[in-house]
């Protein structure tokens, strides 16, 4: 694979910006690819033709310098040879939320993952971040012992050469500067300051998300630098961290403009209303990361101008500077004519800063209006992964015994159940049940209709509680002639259910 590299080049920028140079025209040839062909052509057909080459195999790395020691002996308990068939069966269906779950209980039950599904499990695992602390908890010896055999599973160990830093290549230095903010993140700060003049355009997109781990008041003068930078992008970069720093010269610059743009006015014989001023964009926009011609949005430029402005402040601002809570500070935004932008933005803001008292606002603001379409055509789904469990749970009841339609496509209830990680309480489980069993009773088994709730039905089967299996399967079977053609999706449902409860009954035996 010779052109591997100059393929991934063009493929990223297009033929137009970059022509597709092949460094081995002769592989062209030995792949039977023609030169006379069309540059788009030969990149549709290499790529093909590399697609089926890495199916096929690949040559393994080779060793230089002396053999390894053998694996250490393992500290941890193997799971039984269920557990591990169970497993396999996971991994071979590629559920990647009952994977999550499974390598959670075997951390807590204090064994290993089976010898033979390390390769698969750490291969995976390297796009998975959030299944990383898992890995390591579960690899054990022999898993810490692969990963130092193979470079794509560095993910996993922890850097000590410094000199890293001064002289790996970039994705190394991102590794070790990772590591090294999350153990001490004055020494990482310390680190990228220093080479910071140095450091390519490409490098600092890599390192600035990085800060947003322990970010703090210290970050703020590398982070001010940053939207010094000529790149649009770093200049970006900066300003998705800066708002995070509540007391930050840029949150002071921004809360100034929207001060301008933002007017509390009194009514005479009612409460207060607000009037909306849309901003200028200049100079000083730009250089704190503002982006003048956006792409999308409603109300034209001026009104998305203000909605990144508003997008990147804490909640806790509007408070203050309104004097109001955060159900009133809504109520105002919802009463003017830029509703949508202004609401939108609040949303977003809310995502971003993980405001409890905002999000709960927002939820209950939606609830209050589950019939309302125009207020369901906002972006609630932002927040909804952001919910700790009670709040979810308390919302989440509201939600489907106010709400019609919930099985809709677009509905926003539905959005609810598709994208927040939190589990369903029983009650939560049997009322959609309810409600979809209702809805087959009365419209009939129209598979077609309401085909996205097979997505739902693939989330619950993560998110009910797997004690439920026995209750759900004998309404299921007692009600067989209701559910038409739904037949399969649930029966994979309840083999779900079925399967997570016998993992967790067999990987806490003794």
């Amino acid at each position: 694979m010779n052109n591997l590299p100059s393929l991934i080049k063009t493929a990223l920028v297009g033929t137009a910006k970059s022509a597709f140079q092949p460094s081995d025209p002769e592989e062209l040839v030995r792949l039977g690819i023609s030169s006379e062909l069309s540059t788009e052509e030969q990149l549709l057909r290499l790529s093909i033709a590399y697609s089926r080459l890495r199916r096929s195999g690949f040559i393994p790395l080779e060793r230089k310098g002396k053999t390894p020691s053998p694996c250490p002996v393992e500290t941890l308990k193997s799971c039984s040879s269920k557990s591990a068939l169970l497993l396999k069966n996971v991994l071979f269906n590629k559920q990647n939320l009952g994977i999550k779950e499974f390598l959670f209980h075997l951390a807590q039950a204090k064994r290993h993952i089976p010898f033979d599904m390390l390769p698969d499990l750490l291969e995976k695992g390297i796009h998975k971040e959030d299944w990383h602390p898992l890995l390591k908890a579960t690899m054990g010896e022999r898993g810490a012992w692969l990963v130092a055999q193979n470079p794509a599973w560095s993910y996993l160990s922890e850097p000590t050469d410094e000199s890293i830093w001064e002289l790996g290549k970039r994705e190394e230095r991102v590794f070790y500067l990772q590591h090294l903010r999350a153990n001490d993140p004055q020494a990482a700060l310390e680190k990228l300051t220093a080479t910071w003049a140095e450091d390519s355009s490409d490098d600092k997109l890599k390192f600035i998300p990085i800060l947003a781990k322990h970010i703090s008041e210290k970050d703020e003068d590398l982070l001010e630098k940053a939207l010094q930078s000529r790149r649009q992008e770093v200049r970006l970069a900066a300003a998705k961290l800066l708002p995070l720093i509540e007391q930050s010269q840029f949150n002071q610059r921004m809360q100034a403009r929207l001060k301008a743009c933002i007017l509390v006015k009194k009514a005479l014989l009612s409460s207060s209303k607000l009037e909306i001023k849309l901003p200028v964009f200049d100079e000083g926009m730009k250089k704190d990361g503002m982006v003048k011609n956006e792409k999308g949005g409603r109300g034209g430029q001026k009104a998305n101008w203000l909605k990144q402005m508003i997008a990147t402040q804490p909640p806790s601002f509007w408070s203050a500077y309104l004097g109001a809570k955060p159900p009133q500070v809504i109520r105002l935004f919802a009463n003017t004519d830029w509703k949508f932008i202004l609401l939108n933005a609040l949303i977003e803001a809310s995502a971003k800063h993980q405001n409890a008292d905002y999000l709960s606002a927002l939820l209950e603001f939606w609830v209050l209006n589950i019939n309302n379409e125009d207020i369901q055509q906002l972006e609630f789904n932002q927040i909804f992964s952001y919910l700790v469990e009670p709040v979810f749970q308390k919302i989440a009841i509201k939600a489907l015994k106010k709400g019609r339609n919930i099985l809709d496509d677009q509905n926003s209830v539905t959005q609810l159940l598709l994208h927040s990680p939190n589990p369903w309480s029983d009650e939560m489980t049997l009322e959609v049940f309810a409600q979809f069993e209702g809805w087959l009773s009365t419209s009939g088994s129209n598979f077609w209709s309401k085909r996205h709730f097979k997505d739902v039905l693939k989330v619950a089967a993560y998110r009910v509680n797997p004690k439920m299996v026995g209750r759900l399967s004998k309404t299921l079977l007692q009600n067989g002639s209701t559910w038409g053609s739904w037949e399969r999706e649930l029966d994979e449902f309840i083999r779900t259910l079925q399967l997570r409860e016998q993992m967790v009954l067999e990987l806490y035996k003794d």
